[in-house]
């Protein structure tokens, strides 16, 4: 949902693919409902993983608070990563930036 954003002249993801990615964000959700990660009580490599991707939603900023248990689990990621901000919050305010210049160059031609 991201890439095309980023790399190609889309001003917006599809509406098929903010329904899929939509569908995974509710599996993922119920799933996460009564646990505190993704696997056990500790944060594992599959938190991580998800978590950056799930970090991508600033690109176009796509809103997940209709996903509760998501946004508390990525809220609590985020604070308790302790690089966090330079390994993944200043990596992809980088790529929205990048998105929102390129389309603004496109919206000035139109």
């Amino acid at each position: 949902m991201h890439r095309p954003l980023v790399f190609s002249d889309a001003d917006a993801p599809s509406a098929d693919a903010i329904k899929l990615y939509r569908e995974k964000l509710q599996v993922l959700d119920d799933f996460l409902k009564g646990r505190k990660y993704l696997v056990g009580e500790k944060r594992t490599l599959a938190d991580l993983s998800i978590y950056a991707m799930i970090g991508m939603k600033a690109i176009p900023d796509y809103d997940i608070s209709d996903f509760k248990n998501v946004q508390a689990w990525f809220n609590r990621l985020r604070d308790e990563l302790p690089y966090d901000e330079e390994v993944n919050r200043k990596p992809i305010e980088f790529l929205r930036n990048m998105f929102l210049e390129k389309k603004a160059a496109r919206d000035a031609k139109k």
